[in-house]
């Protein structure tokens, strides 16, 4: 026994030889590729990427007015007293545009510590959304960033040279709310990048990757919790949990029509943890398994939002078995997470639909009812509907091109009318 236990310390000296710990600088390889990524564009100069020191406000407006599209006027005249020679003209542009301000007494705080809050006040101002008209809050601007889909994680308060590194990255495949493209394509257009730096980085690639599909598509889809009362969501205590996700940023969103049975209230919360109710319900078709519902704009906590991230359908017709899949949903109620899996079958006949599903195998659960199904391109082929209990790797889901005909300015019924209205049908 001795000589046994005395092998396994042995065997396992040698593994940590072999495999030694990682050190606290591998634990940052999504700042130090981002870096990378970000020098192979020519946007950082430096090698020194130091993705631990903390990030300095001038620095951001310097990258802010490169997201932009935008080489900068020679000769700027800088509206503020500490603006370093080497990003005066920045500094100028960004100030002029309304991008930037100065924290008071006409100083920027040039090298004063990066705030989360700052920073993204300051990108979306450049991407078009104005706090000062309301569309957002300074003070949530990170909050915000992410809800529309333009930051895949929360950030500190005070943000390092490697968050910063790291937003900018998803900053420049968010697709600009003009719909004339994405921010590194319109930095291509202007000249302040290359084509070839783009391809290089895998920026303009349509196939998406598991981790781009979440970082970039988990925020049009929400948690569905659903009641049978006013009073049983006050406790807290859904008599059902489901997924949904955006159709437009209007609050247009899809989810199963079986879920919102004897429902009479309903709470979709986003990936931020913000809750807004259901305010109606525009269409739903029991045979099909899905309703169109419109989620309020306005959160549980009064907080107004412009819109919200939403995922755009791709034709049924096109998909075929083995084809990789991507499932994002709310299963067991836990929130949302993503599955990947490959498509089993795209005639699949069952009992509880007239029509043929698509059968894949990304993972399902309770509480994963109207979640989407996204192709390798972000698009969505299919919602989630359940999944045969005595199958290993059987889910089931109704093709989405089945709502493309469907009006979404209709007025509908409310969810009360339209929960009773499936119980008895």
């Amino acid at each position: 026994m001795k000589k046994q236990i005395f092998s396994l310390f042995c065997a396992l000296i040698l593994f940590l030889n072999l495999n030694p710990i990682a050190p606290a600088s591998a634990l940052e390889g999504d700042a130090v590729r981002a870096a990378d990524t970000l020098h192979t564009l020519g946007l950082l100069k430096t090698v020194n990427y130091a993705v631990k020191d903390t990030a300095n406000r001038v620095t951001a407006a310097v990258f802010l007015v490169q997201l932009g599209g935008i080489n900068p006027p020679t000769g700027g005249k800088s509206p503020f007293s500490d603006t370093p020679d080497w990003a005066a003209d920045s500094l100028a542009y960004a100030a002029g545009q309304g991008w930037i301000t100065g924290v008071e007494g006409g100083v920027f705080d040039a090298y004063g510590p990066l705030t989360s809050s700052a920073w993204f006040t300051m990108l979306l101002r450049m991407l078009g959304w104005k706090d000062s008209e309301g569309a957002f809050k300074s003070n949530n601007a990170a909050v915000f960033a992410r809800r529309v889909g333009l930051s895949s994680r929360d950030y500190p308060a005070s943000m390092s040279r490697g968050d910063l590194y790291e937003s900018i990255l998803d900053a420049l495949a968010f697709k600009l709310p003009d719909g004339s493209g994405t921010v590194a394509a319109r930095m291509v257009r202007n000249g302040i990048c290359t084509q070839s730096a783009v391809n290089a980085v895998g920026l303009s690639s349509d196939i998406l990757t598991a981790r781009q599909i979440a970082d970039r598509h988990m925020a049009a889809v929400f948690a569905l919790n659903l009641y049978e009362s006013k009073e049983q969501a006050a406790q807290n205590n859904p008599s059902s949990n489901a997924t949904g996700f955006f159709l437009n940023q209007d609050g247009v969103a899809v989810t199963s029509c079986h879920t919102l049975e004897d429902a009479a209230y309903g709470l979709a919360t986003l990936i931020t943890g913000e809750s807004y109710e259901i305010e109606r319900v525009i269409w739903m078709d029991s045979n099909l398994d899905l309703a169109v519902i419109r989620v309020s704009k306005t959160s549980t906590t009064s907080e107004i939002t412009p819109g919200f991230a939403y995922l755009e359908i791709s034709d049924s017709s096109e998909i075929r078995p083995g084809d990789i899949v991507y499932t994002l949903s709310n299963s067991l109620g836990l929130g949302l997470a993503i599955t990947s899996g490959i498509v089993s079958s795209v005639t699949k006949d069952t009992k509880l639909y007239g029509f043929p599903c698509v059968m894949n195998t990304a993972g399902i659960s309770q509480g994963s009812s109207g979640g989407a199904v996204l192709n390798i391109y972000g698009h969505v082929i299919a919602v989630a509907a359940g999944a045969f209990r005595l199958g290993n790797e059987m889910y089931v889901s109704v093709p989405a091109d089945l709502i493309k005909s469907v009006d979404f300015n209709s007025t509908g019924e409310s969810l009360q009318t339209a929960g009773k209205r499936f119980a008895r049908s």
